[in-house]
């Protein structure tokens, strides 16, 4: 196993539901020079890594461990202080989770006038999938102008396209460039244009 020089890192009071999960998936892919095979890692050195020596800190370590497990990025060998965290190959299913939780938009400076909008129509089955997609809408900064119709001032087409890849969306979301929209003074002042 190779030697990080990354420094511990401190556990925080708070994550963002998923955010430990992805700190920790980044650390993993950080310890690779080559192509993604395989990465045996034993447990006790992710607790020494992310300074959990509390007992929740631990508890919270594992439970991100278990969420890379259920979405397929990890596997976990092994029982007691023997066990080892192997990294699975990466498929087109999990780069769209590593590439859904790490979207960002970048502005590209000057505001072009244009309204990006999203409108969607999930069905009361699907609820978690309608949530998970306002959560991350918010999350990158658009804003809701009503419950399924959220708007964005700047281009985001294709960290939309992640979205709707990983959450399996198609008809049910629809992104339209929208040149004006009716009373927008609230909108220019909620993103400061």
């Amino acid at each position: 196993m190779k030697k990080t020089n990354m420094k511990k890192i401190r556990m925080k009071n708070k994550y963002k539901r998923g955010g430990l999960s992805g700190l920790i998936l980044d650390y993993l892919l950080m310890q690779l020079h080559v192509p993604v095979t395989m990465l045996f890692y034993p447990r006790s050195e992710m607790y020494k890594i992310f300074n959990a020596t509390s007992y929740d800190n631990r508890r919270r370590i594992n439970q991100a461990l278990g969420t890379l497990r259920m979405n397929k990025l990890i596997k976990v060998e092994g029982v007691g202080p023997d066990t080892r965290i192997v990294l699975l190959p990466l498929k087109n299913k999990k780069r769209n989770y590593i590439k859904f939780n790490q979207i960002k938009i970048k502005q590209s400076g000057k505001w072009d006038g244009k309204w990006r909008v999203i409108i969607f129509d999930i069905p009361e089955y699907r609820k978690n999938i309608r949530d998970r997609l306002a959560k991350k809408l918010k999350e990158i900064g658009f804003k809701s102008i009503q419950k399924s119709i959220f708007v964005y001032p700047f281009k985001c087409k294709e960290e939309i396209e992640i979205i709707k890849a990983h959450l399996s969306l198609d008809s049910e979301l629809i992104y339209m460039v929208v040149e004006k929209i009716e009373n927008d003074k609230k909108l220019k002042k909620l993103f400061s244009l």
